[in-house]
């Protein structure tokens, strides 16, 4: 299955998926109105839909699988800067709704019945080993799905 940001591959002999997930190419918007004019094709909103219904997918039409392991490919710090976008801007409905959707997927992930692996592999676009971060390295780290962004979530 292949979807703009999401990509899935079935090994059906091993019983395993791999979820590849790509971090945004482009820079996070500057403004809110930026954000509204990219509609659904945001970044955020899309990578969503689209891991929402992969993830769909596999638990209902892939029972064999029994492990789905994920891959993040891209820049971290673009990811991270959409983050940050989110987050500075979390009290405005449109960005409200776009971290509620990624708690809700982030669950749907969770409570699906299968093993689980992020696999944490070098960024491909850095060369120094301090640049050569994980994105993600577990489903708690996504974004939008920690504390800080997660309007849903309450704080300890």
């Amino acid at each position: 299955m292949h979807y703009s940001t999401v990509d899935v591959d079935v090994d059906h002999t091993i019983g395993v998926a791999t979820v590849t997930v790509s971090a945004p190419e482009n820079n996070a918007p500057e403004e809110l109105d930026a954000l509204a004019a990219e509609g659904d094709q945001y970044w955020g909103i899309r990578t969503a839909r689209e891991l929402d219904d992969a993830i769909l997918h596999l638990r209902f039409n892939e029972p064999e699988i029994g492990i789905i392991q994920f891959r993040v490919t891209g820049n971290p710090e673009i990811a991270v800067a959409h983050d940050a976008f989110l987050y500075d801007n979390r009290e405005h409905w449109l960005v409200r709704e776009i971290l509620l959707n990624w708690a809700r997927v982030v669950r749907r992930i969770d409570l699906t019945s299968r093993s689980l692996v992020a696999l944490i592999e070098p960024a491909a676009h850095s060369q120094e080993p301090s640049q050569k971060l994980p994105l993600p390295v577990t489903v708690s780290s996504w974004p939008m799905a920690h504390s800080k962004t997660c309007p849903d979530r309450k704080r300890q």
